[in-house]
């Protein structure tokens, strides 16, 4: 029988993504680490615990979700002795063990829920892969964001990897800087999209979610040829990166050669100075950016992403969806899944932007030489887009609603054709 260690009220906006839950989209975060050559798995799961398991409280807490949440019941971390048989596994790939049969096994996985009855999560050691040892880690939303759960990679690779407490910016992106005031008239624009959604979307991607998923990624490419065009262009590197999404969109997708293509983005608010806690948990507000599928010019597609993005940048509007998550928390499943379909209802794709360490983090012997993860979408839609950016390089990963998008390999092929266009001549 499970021992019960005492509990903790979880807060507001960890209880709304554990809310956010559904059959046909799973709130979990699937992360593959490539390590550069065999692992040594024993010693690899005994630092996980030791480093990641006994440091984070929820890495060794289950969620309780009471039937009804009013007032001072709502959802709370449960401490548990966690049974490494309900979280390790231990797979091989079968022959010939390329990225094919890796992402086959991880797209069953990202269709398969995590057992509510012990602590969300999973840690899936891989072997027969031809480059080397692989680990998937599924983390619940609940858990934690982008930045805390890098922030517990980078706790698991420990003091071994050097420059490892500094390798990772935490800094929050231009795009996380908001004024402390704005006009009424945004933020009731913002109210309306709380309250009232956006009206429905074109008919991009579909509209039926049916929860079997598909991943893919693209290669790793050069991240300094994507700020060299950041800067030829006096944008960002998330501006360049959404507007080769765009791109790939136009190319790559049926029917997506619309005028625009509206993305749900996720922002951080957390300040420069502010630490992650060891509570990890989640710090972000969700924004709505217009991608420009119209054009074929990279330069004029920067040029209009970077506008929408500076207008969100002077609003206050990632803070009052975080404000708006934060209260739902304290609401009914059924009320979260409501307003989450009704605010999200316009949107085609779900975009997160991860910036990874900056040098090659290590697990005892061996280093991890590179990471990509799938970001979980969000009420109906089917198709998640993942920028992460690790020791020099950058890449997508793609996840995808098999009835939205049955193979995501020409999506990524279309990506992989836009990034080429920069990183061969980056004044095309």
């Amino acid at each position: 029988m499970t021992q019960l260690l005492g509990s903790t009220r979880m807060a507001g906006e960890d209880a709304t993504w554990l809310h956010m839950d559904q059959p046909q989209n799973l709130m979990v975060v699937n992360t593959i680490l490539y390590l550069d050559g065999p692992a040594d798995w024993p010693a690899i799961e005994e630092s996980f615990f030791e480093r990641v398991v006994e440091k984070f409280a929820v890495f060794r807490s289950r969620a309780v979700d009471p039937p009804l949440t009013v007032g001072l019941i709502t959802p709370r971390w449960q401490q548990v002795e966690v049974r490494r048989a309900d979280h390790i596994r231990s797979v091989t790939l079968p022959s010939p063990g390329g990225d094919a049969e890796l992402y086959r096994y991880v797209s069953g996985e990202a269709s398969r829920p995590l057992d509510g009855h012990v602590p969300l999560w999973q840690l899936h050691l891989i072997d027969g892969h031809g480059g080397g040892g692989v680990i998937l880690l599924r983390s619940h939303h609940a858990l934690g964001d982008g930045p805390t759960l890098l922030h517990a990679l980078d706790t698991w690779a420990g003091p071994s990897s050097e420059g490892s407490d500094a390798s990772i910016d935490r800094r929050p992106g231009p795009e996380r800087r908001t004024r402390q005031e704005s006009s009424i008239g945004t933020d009731m624009g913002t109210l309306s999209k709380l309250v009232l959604g956006l009206p429905s979307k074109a008919s991009v991607l579909g509209d039926d979610v049916g929860g079997m998923k598909s991943v893919a990624s693209t290669d790793p490419v050069p991240l300094e040829k994507v700020k060299q065009l950041a800067g030829e262009t006096n944008a960002t590197v998330n501006d360049v990166c959404l507007a080769l999404i765009a791109g790939a969109l136009r190319h790559g997708v049926d029917g997506a050669a619309a005028a625009h293509v509206e993305a749900i983005i996720p922002v951080n608010i957390r300040s420069s100075h502010e630490p992650i806690e060891d509570t990890l948990g989640n710090r972000f507000g969700l924004v709505f950016v217009t991608l420009p599928t119209s054009s074929d010019d990279i330069r004029e597609r920067i040029k209009r992403v970077k506008a929408n993005m500076d207008g969100i940048k002077s609003s206050r509007e990632a803070r009052l969806v975080l404000d708006a998550l934060t209260m739902l928390g304290a609401t009914s499943k059924h009320g979260v899944r409501a307003w989450i379909d009704a605010f999200s209802r316009r949107a085609s794709v779900v975009i997160t932007n991860v910036a990874g360490p900056q040098r090659r983090l290590r697990l005892g012997a061996t280093e991890v030489r590179d990471m990509v993860l799938w970001v979980p979408t969000t009420g109906p839609i089917g198709l998640g887009v993942s920028i992460c950016s690790y020791a020099g390089s950058l890449r997508f990963g793609v996840i995808a609603d098999t009835a939205v998008m049955a193979d995501p390999a020409r999506f990524v092929l279309a990506l992989e054709e836009q990034l080429g266009s920069i990183t061969t001549d980056t004044a095309c």
